[in-house]
């Protein structure tokens, strides 16, 4: 078999940092405050997925696309992902990430209990590993919990908003409680940080660069 010469290796494209963002009850308003304090161009892209009616047509998309100058598109299977974009998952299918590629498939529940959140952050976890990042919102239940343990177990960063700032805490509260999640951050510190060290078409390296800005540090001996 031939050998990839440097000039080849070079011209392969780099997986940019994939932001996973999870919330239920209460999303919307933490979504927005989320995305109005990002800038336009950070060489990452950005998964919504909250928990929505499947018998309703989504406004989500429209409504997030005031809050960003980044373009917002729902997710039709079999799209591509792009960096400095926002992904919205669409109510009525499980969404999972397959390399660079969106996979839709019909909503499921466990035990009862929608688990979308988990779903997607655990395929994320699988095909972005240290490019992945996890952040679960405002919400009930427990979805995304496990989620945030996969990315961190594949060495990625992940976060869960303060409870005093959620409107819903159940669901972020959940993560901090097991500590599966890095720290615990309010939206209007979040932030993005600048790399010391440039990276490869705009992609941070693990560890030199984060989009947010925690209030507090992990519990001594956490993930």
């Amino acid at each position: 078999m031939k050998e990839m010469t440097r000039e080849e290796h070079a011209s392969e494209p780099v997986p940019c940092p994939v932001v996973g963002i999870g919330a239920s009850a209460g999303g919307l308003a933490a979504f927005t405050r989320l995305l109005s304090q990002l800038p336009e161009q950070t060489g990452m892209a950005y998964v919504i997925v909250q928990h929505l009616d499947p018998t309703y047509q989504s406004l989500l998309p429209d409504l997030l696309a005031r809050a960003t100058k980044m373009p917002v598109r729902e997710v039709t299977n079999g799209m591509t992902l792009e960096p400095d974009h926002v992904y919205v998952s669409p109510p009525a299918a499980d969404l999972t990430l397959q390399e660079n590629t969106f996979v839709l498939q019909p909503l499921t529940q466990t035990r009862g209990q929608r688990l979308t959140i988990d779903r997607f952050f655990t395929s994320l976890a699988d095909e972005r590993k240290q490019l992945a990042i996890g952040v679960l919102l405002s919400g009930t239940a427990s979805d995304g919990t496990m989620g945030l343990q996969a990315i961190k177990a594949k060495g990625g960063m992940t976060f869960a908003q303060d409870a005093h700032s959620a409107s819903f805490p159940q669901m972020p509260q959940t993560a901090p409680s097991s500590k599966r999640s890095r720290c615990r951050c309010h939206l209007k510190r979040i932030r993005k940080r600048k790399s010391t060290s440039p990276a490869s078409s705009g992609c941070f390296a693990p560890g030199q660069a984060s989009i947010f800005s925690p209030t507090s540090q992990p519990p001594s001996g956490g993930v």
